[in-house]
């Protein structure tokens, strides 16, 4: 036992956590024990898997293993991530969100999530939508009603939904259009999922599968419909009805079609190209159109279920020149057919059948499956093997006499075989003890992430293992929670602390252990610092050595003091930096912050009332991207402005409500620009954006005819929450001959009543020469609205979409817009016009 127990110690750490990546956790945790050398291997390993069963189903102890686990994991990236909750538990008693955004934050690449059975799907957070590392999303008896307009999975290959609920009946194409790799798509409709026809539109979709078993679907209004010219295998089940339509599929080479359809040619006849094909159909005659040809079909699997299947059989046989297996089999509960049906062989079969396999399971014996069977024997002149498996609750004497009976029967094949396969007790072996140990140890690593868990248990090597996690993440709620946080910095061990995020909501935690715990980090080589201390108005002192670390890429605060520190301010490292809600000795100390900043890439200032700073000067000639913001809360009445000298800059986002001006020098790499201000002067601001390629505008005052010619502008985007923004698009209309798309919303309150639509007194050039797309969010149709949409339409010569969402939801005023602008002459002669 002492060597065999070596062996494994001596085992390199990633051969280890491979193993453990396959582990049931429960048992891995129990391993632990062994020594110190296992305690805390499991904590890197990249897959989690959690299943309430394993847990005795109590709730809030399974709770606790997740939210413990997922604190402790120390992988750099969340291969997997597996929940499996039952009905035990109710939405309060488990915070499924949480998982989900941690696992989202550290990368996840495959999410898998079950909450069944249950009266309520649970929900899931918005930020999994946009999430760009998921390969593989499994979901049951989720919600999607929350899903945000922007959904975004551009590296989803694998995506199924279990009785998943809905918002509407776009929602589920909508999530599919987001998914522009999808390769394999299962839906299983559940009652009250607020869709009645599943729509797939995937033009890189390989495989789907679609299910619908509820009785709570009967009706010929449900239905599916497919268009997926990729695909490569379908498998379709609908036992209550409805339709289903199905676009040409050329590369298609398997499918499973098990539906009670009273018409099924829009299925089977967009399903040529098969080679594996299996059917349980209700109807032979509308089966598929008359003179179809499978001529790749070489499998064959139908079942006998249903009244009538062997006209089906005859129709098929007829259609599938190279046909070489065939198997039936009694699926469902037989439907009683009519007493005086007869079976028709096959008349057009002058070579005789193709068949080289025939298989039979539960087979009966009746009179019709006798006929069947003994016409395949006569006729299959290529048929090598025969099995027939009798139903199990056939007599031994039964048996015989169907044996018997097939047996004396003619055979078109010589070397036809027949066997009759009984159901046998075959004892399980137990083969696994007999592999050796170390396939042993790779089989274990496939196992769940809550037997993982006790490898910590193994040995020696296990105990201390997870002190060399790269990056720590501590939420404090509670006093009790510093005792945690000491001991975790105490017993870190890794080299290089590449993460430090720490959340305080509670007064109960000292400033002094804080900036202990960022001392901590800093000896420790920290790459990023998260910092948020929300639990008092108060901000929070930096210790001095936090000033002078050379290791920090990434610098996060919120509610923080910067006071109190030297001149000697070096983040040489530092490429990104947010400063929310931050305090200031004065003015020079950001001015020295930033100046000590040689590589930032990032910067994000959110201002504060009391921050000590009246004007913020941004001089970084390395920044690419920029977020200033400062909220109509801010109370104080001095003259408050950003100054700005980033060269390099490529993106600006600026939302002031509260200050005088916004000063910024040339920026001729600025490709993107977001201004939302309230200043009275926005010449001067706007004079440093001509090089934008996309802009979005909240203001009130820009001077007329715009001084500026923005020539690189091609999305444009106009709030209309203000009176003034009509002047504001006059403006920018003659001040952008390279526009493309333009697009009027209101993101604000609105407080535009007063203002009027005056026509240009000549057309701008861009709309007669590039304007291409036109959209409208929010709008009211009044007669100055109406006008504006009009002289688009009238002038805009290349225009090819107009879109208009109404902010009104009563049809007869919805219909009075469209009848006012339906009638409307157009410019280009391919221009859409479409209302929601």
């Amino acid at each position: 036992m002492d060597d065999y127990r070596d062996r494994i110690s001596r085992l390199p750490d990633d051969f280890l956590l491979q193993i453990l990546s396959r582990l049931p956790t429960k048992d891995v945790v129990a391993m632990s024990l062994l020594s110190k050398r296992w305690r805390f291997l499991w904590t890197l390993v990249p897959k989690l898997n959690f299943d309430l069963r394993l847990h005795d189903n109590t709730c809030p102890k399974f709770t606790k293993f997740v939210d413990r686990s997922l604190l402790l994991h120390k992988a750099p990236t969340l291969e997997s991530l597996r929940v499996k909750i039952g009905s035990i538990c109710h939405n309060a008693d488990v915070d499924v969100g949480v998982w989900v955004r941690i696992a989202v934050d550290r990368g996840v690449r495959e999410l898998d999530i079950s909450y069944c059975p249950a009266e309520e799907p649970i929900r899931l957070p918005k930020c999994l939508f946009p999430c760009a590392t998921l390969v593989v999303l499994k979901l049951e008896n989720m919600s999607l009603v929350d899903a945000s307009s922007y959904v975004c999975f551009k590296s989803l290959k694998t995506l199924h939904l279990l009785d998943v609920k809905y918002f509407d009946e776009q929602s589920l194409p909508h999530l599919l259009s987001s998914c522009s790799v999808l390769e394999d798509l299962v839906v299983q409709r559940c009652p009250g999922d607020n869709v009645k026809i599943v729509s797939v539109n995937a033009a890189c979709l390989k495989t789907l599968t679609l299910h619908k078993s509820s009785q709570a679907f009967e009706g010929d209004d449900d239905g599916f419909l497919i268009a997926a010219p990729k695909l490569k295998r379908l498998d379709i089940e609908d036992y209550w009805g409805g339709f289903c339509d199905i676009e040409n599929m050329p590369e298609v080479v398997e499918a499973n079609v098990d539906v009670i359809y009273k018409n099924t040619e829009r299925i089977l006849g967009s399903l040529t190209s098969v080679k594996r094909l299996a059917l349980c159909l209700m109807t032979s005659d509308a089966a598929y159109p008359t003179g179809t040809v499978f001529s790749q079909l070489v499998h064959l699997e139908l079942c006998t279920c249903a009244p009538r299947w062997w006209d089906l059989l005859t129709r098929v046989i007829e259609d599938s020149p190279k046909l070489r297996v065939l198997k039936l089999r009694q699926k469902h509960i037989r439907r009683t057919s009519s007493p005086g049906a007869s079976w028709k062989q096959p008349v057009s079969l002058p070579k005789g059948l193709s068949l080289e396999t025939f298989k039979w399971e539960l087979y009966e014996g009746t009179q019709k499956q006798k006929e069947v069977a003994k016409f395949i024997l006569k006729h299959g002149i290529r048929l090598k093997k025969v099995i027939v498996s009798p139903k199990p609750s056939s007599s031994l004497l039964e048996k015989h006499e169907m044996l018997k009976e097939l047996s004396s029967a003619p055979r078109g094949s010589s070397t036809c075989k027949l066997l009759l396969k009984t159901a046998k007790n075959i004892p399980k072996m137990d083969r696994i003890s007999e592999l050796p140990d170390a396939l042993l140890l790779q089989i274990l690593s496939l196992v769940k992430t809550k037997d993982r868990v006790a490898t910590s248990l193994l040995s020696k090597r296990w105990e201390t293992l997870w002190t060399l996690v790269p990056k720590l993440d501590f939420h404090l709620e509670r006093g009790s929670d510093s005792e945690f946080v000491n001991r975790s910095l105490l017993l870190h061990r890794a080299p290089v602390l590449e993460s430090f995020s720490l959340k305080v909501d509670t007064f109960q935690v000292s400033p002094l252990d804080i900036g202990v715990w960022v001392r901590t980090a800093v000896d420790h080589g920290v790459r990023e610092l998260n910092l948020d201390y929300t639990a008092s108005e108060d901000p929070i002192r930096l210790p001095r050595s936090f000033y002078t670390c050379q290791t920090l890429l990434v610098l996060k605060l919120k509610n923080t003091s910067l006071v109190g520190f030297s001149s000697s301010v070096c983040f040489q490292s530092l490429k990104i930096l947010h400063l929310l809600s931050v305090t200031y000795s004065d003015e020079k100390s950001l001015e020295t912050i930033l100046s000590s900043c040689s590589g930032l890439k990032d910067l994000v200032i959110e201002c504060c009332p009391n921050d000590n700073v009246f004007i913020f000067t941004i001089n970084v000639p390395s920044l690419q991207s920029l977020s200033l913001n400062r909220s109509a809360k801010y109370y104080r009445k001095n003259c408050l402005g950003f100054v700005i000298n980033a060269p390099s800059l490529k993106y600006l986002n600026i939302r002031d409500y509260r200050g005088s001006f916004c000063l910024a020098e040339d920026m001729p790499e600025l490709v993107e620009a977001n201004v939302e201000v309230g200043y009275d002067k926005l010449d001067e601001l706007m004079g440093s954006l001509t090089s934008v390629k996309r802009l979005s505008i909240c203001s009130t005052k820009l001077n007329a005819p715009c001084p500026i010619t923005f020539q690189q502008l091609v999305h444009l985007e106009i709030c209309t929450c203000k009176p003034e923004w009509w002047n504001l698009l006059v403006c920018l209309l003659t001040a952008t001959p390279k526009l493309r798309v333009l697009k009027l919303k209101r993101t604000h309150k609105d407080c535009s009543k007063g203002g009027c639509w005056n026509e240009p007194g000549s057309v701008p050039d861009y709309l007669l020469t590039s304007l291409e797309d036109f959209e409208w969010r929010r709008y009211k149709g009044t007669k100055d609205q109406s006008d504006l949409v009009t002289y688009i339409l009238r002038n805009s010569c290349h225009l090819k979409m107009v879109r208009i969402l109404t902010e009104t939801d009563d049809a007869e005023e919805q219909l009075e817009m469209i009848k006012k602008l339906a009638f409307s002459p157009r410019a280009s002669i391919t221009c859409q016009v479409d209302f929601d």
